[in-house]
């Protein structure tokens, strides 16, 4: 099963959404379009019952962070501990394009 497949196959409580693979997706990222990518990637462990307070499958709880703190800093990736966190050995596994565009969308000022 690929991972469009896999996306699309998810409990109900993850919302319908049409998956773009981040690999096919070429233009300015906005948290709608990672938004699959959040979920399918870390809304295992940070959805609805959120590991150290970190949900990452809406928009607003994105941005406000865990509780410890913002983990987006827009316009700062350097600054942003999610960068940090999925660059030194998360168990999330993001594909370099992946990262790529998560990088690219916080840079932008994390657009919703």
């Amino acid at each position: 099963m690929n991972g469009a497949t896999r996306a699309l196959t998810r409990p109900d409580w993850r919302r319908s959404w049409v998956f773009i693979r981040p690999e096919d997706f070429e233009g300015d990222p906005t948290y709608a379009i990672l938004q699959p990518l959040f979920t399918q990637e870390c809304g295992g462990c940070h959805g609805p019952m959120p590991s150290a307070g970190l949900r990452l499958t809406d928009y607003a709880s994105t941005i406000v962070g865990s509780t410890n703190g913002a983990v987006v800093v827009p316009g700062s990736p350097d600054e942003s501990r999610m960068i940090e966190v999925l660059t030194s050995g998360h168990c999330a596994q993001l594909t370099e394009h992946q990262l790529e565009l998560l990088i690219r969308w916080i840079t932008d000022g994390a657009p919703q």
